[in-house]
C-alpha cells in the first residue's frame, strides 16, 4: 500500500494498492512489465481480483480505526470487458463490510480512450453502486481536458511526465 496524503493536513486519507512481483531469480520485476504480460497472456482478471480483495481485506482489518480511509486499485482495459466485474465488486464490498464510497478504481487515460463506450458504461455502473473512479496517468495519451468532461469520473491523476514537461517548458 502506498499512502495517500491530504497535503493540507499531512494526514493519511487512504492508500493505493500496488502489485509488486519479487521474482526468486530476477529480483523485483517492475509492475509495468508483469502487468503487461498478465494482460496479454490472460491472468489479469485473477490478478486484479486478488489485488481488490486483498486491498479491501486490509482495509476491513483496520476496523473502526480505519473508517476514514479509502483504498484505490487499478483496473486494466481487460477488466472493463468483464460482464460480472461490477457485481463482483459489489459482492466483495458487502462481504467485507466496506462502504462502497471508500473504494476508488483507477483507469488509465489510454484504457478509457481505447473503448470509450465500454469504459463509460463500466464507470457508470461502478458509480451506481457508490464506487468512485479516477483517470490515472492523464497526459500520457492524446486526450484533452475538454474530452474528460464527457466522462463520468470523479477526478484525474496527472502523469509525472506531463507535469515535468510543463515545468521544463519555456513557453
Amino acid at each position: 500500500h502506498q499512502p495517500l496524503l491530504d497535503l493540507g493536513t499531512g494526514a493519511v486519507v487512504g492508500t493505493e494498492a500496488l502489485a509488486r512481483w519479487q521474482h526468486p531469480e530476477r529480483g523485483l520485476i517492475p509492475a509495468d512489465k508483469f502487468i503487461e504480460l498478465a494482460e496479454v497472456s490472460g491472468p489479469i482478471k485473477n490478478l486484479t481480483r486478488w489485488v481488490v480483495t486483498r486491498a479491501l481485506t486490509d482495509l476491513a482489518a483496520l476496523g473502526p480505526a480505519g473508517n476514514h480511509l479509502e483504498v484505490s486499485v487499478n483496473l486494466s482495459v481487460r477488466n472493463l470487458y468483464e460482464p460480472d466485474l461490477v457485481d463482483w465488486v459489489a459482492f466483495e464490498l458487502l462481504r467485507l463490510g466496506i462502504d462502497s464510497s471508500r473504494l476508488v478504481v483507477e483507469i488509465t487515460e489510454s484504457t478509457v480512450m481505447e473503448d470509450q463506450s465500454t469504459a463509460i458504461e463500466t464507470i457508470e455502473r461502478l458509480r451506481a453502486i457508490g464506487v468512485r473512479t479516477w483517470i490515472d496517468d492523464f497526459g500520457t495519451g492524446h486526450s484533452s481536458f475538454a474530452r474528460l468532461r464527457s466522462l463520468p469520473v470523479h477526478g484525474i491523476k496527472i502523469d509525472r511526465a506531463f507535469v515535468s514537461a510543463a515545468i521544463d517548458s519555456e513557453t
